[in-house]
């Protein structure tokens, strides 16, 4: 009995050293207690008994410290499994588009309905009806195309077409999922930001479609796609188009954030912002390059506004690359450039330019035909195109191949290659059934992936 007993207290102490370091706990008394009981009944092993406990307990033994080894192992997978990024998916083709616009035939002029626009069908209306009182806006595709996002809130007053003085209550984030035709569930997420009345709150996905970030006031919100779980970073508020202006690095460990006079860069480790600053008003059209190591913008004029130039800046604030040559002006005409966006693959960039004819009795729109121009990020290897009629927004598709271009006269996309025809996904005239005049920066294309 003397044997057995101290037999049992080495083996529990050796499998007390091995529960220290293992990653699954266990109870090394008890297992101890039960080799020793289990032996002293003289258990069989392939047909064969022995007299002495001492061969089948370090069998025992050996065979408990391979299977501790194993859990192991297996819970280590499962922690690096969980921890690692998910893989990029790769976009093979372009889904649907959802845009938030204002049913024509609703008197309300409410605002912000969203509907899926599909080639060769008519705008189809997936989230609000009339007379619910409840507005949305920014719809965005998360980087899967399986859920899409949007800012959601209730009027606080008289609803009109002035987005830019439309003040709305009960404002929130809301995130559901999709199916292959647009049709959404119910929804997933809904984060509430506090209470009172301000501008409505767009959210921006993150690459891996973990988190989606929005700006709050002086605040930038991050919030989890799943859990809703947020975090709050200080940020400087903005009024005006600015006021949702911000962009996900590639990598998805920064958020680009525009402010009065420069861009607000937050490391989402933790560390120290980095600000660089920009002259003008605060800078809009955020993008990041291949490698996450330099920054597009648009500077803007303070009084209006207006885009004076596209720049493509180093994260450190440094190298600061003017890409809008200004092109010999006629007398009396002014050029601006109010919108860019970076392809996908982070190495060009699309941007419009626009012009108005100024006199001395005040300025108005300027020649009829306004360029599209594609740069690369380094200046070089710049391609025009023409666009018919003001355009007020720009995106590039996700497969790259063809520029969204959104403005009060419809939701039309250019093909890139030779041959490639424009494609009018809806029009703004009243029999289409949307009224486009807000509606610009409300589009989001769905990337169809594997």
């Amino acid at each position: 009995m003397t044997d057995r007993l101290n037999f049992e207290a080495r083996l529990e102490e050796r499998l007390r050293a091995r529960a220290a370091i293992a990653s699954r706990p266990f109870d090394a008394a008890g297992i101890a207690r039960h080799v020793v009981t289990v032996n002293g009944r003289r258990r069989w092993f392939g047909g064969l008994a022995w007299t002495s406990p001492r061969p089948a307990l370090g069998l025992l033994v050996l065979a408990l410290l391979l299977t501790i080894a194993l859990l192991g192992a297996v819970a280590g997978i499962g922690a690096l499994l969980r921890e690692r990024p998910p893989v990029p998916p790769r976009v093979v083709s372009n889904g649907w588009i959802a845009v938030s616009a204002n049913p024509w035939a609703f008197g309300g002029g409410e605002n912000g309905d969203i509907s899926v626009l599909r080639d060769g069908t008519s705008p189809r209306r997936i989230i609000g009806f009339d007379g619910d009182a409840i507005a949305q806006a920014c719809p965005r595709s998360s980087p899967e195309g399986r859920r899409l996002s949007y800012g959601e809130a209730r009027a606080s007053g008289p609803v009109t077409t002035s987005r830019g003085e439309w003040p709305v209550a009960d404002r929130a984030i809301v995130v559901v999922s999709v199916s292959e035709q647009g049709d959404p569930s119910l929804p997933l997420l809904r984060v509430a930001v506090p209470a009172g009345i301000g501008p409505m709150v767009c959210p921006e996905w993150s690459p891996t479609g973990r988190d989606v970030a929005f700006r709050v006031g002086a605040e930038l919100w991050i919030a989890d796609s799943a859990s809703g779980a947020t975090r709050v970073v200080p940020i400087v508020s903005v009024i005006g188009r600015q006021e949702n202006e911000l962009e996900w690095s590639r990598d998805g460990s920064m958020i680009a954030v525009g402010e009065p006079g420069q861009i607000r860069i937050v490391h989402l480790d933790g560390g120290a912002p980095t600000l660089i600053q920009v002259e003008g008003a605060v800078p809009r059209s955020l993008g990041w390059t291949a490698g996450d190591d330099r920054i597009l913008f648009v500077s803007t004029v303070p009084v209006d506004e207006i885009g004076s130039a596209v720049h493509v800046v180093d994260i450190g604030g440094t190298n600061d690359t003017v890409l809008t040559p200004v092109p010999n002006a006629p007398p009396g005409v002014q050029f601006s450039f109010n919108e860019a966006v970076v392809s996908p693959d982070g190495t060009k960039v699309a941007y419009l330019q626009a012009s108005s004819r100024c006199t001395a009795d005040g300025c108005g729109p300027g020649p009829e035909v306004e360029p599209i121009s594609i740069v690369g990020v380094d200046g070089l290897n710049r391609v025009e195109m023409s666009v018919a009629s003001a355009v007020s927004g720009l995106q590039w598709s996700p497969d790259s191949k063809r520029l969204l271009l959104s403005s009060i006269v419809g939701v039309i996309s250019v093909g890139l290659g030779p041959g490639s025809p424009a494609i009018v996904h809806v029009s703004g005239q009243f029999d289409e059934g949307l009224n486009l005049e807000w509606s610009w920066p409300d589009v989001t294309w769905q990337p169809v992936v594997k």
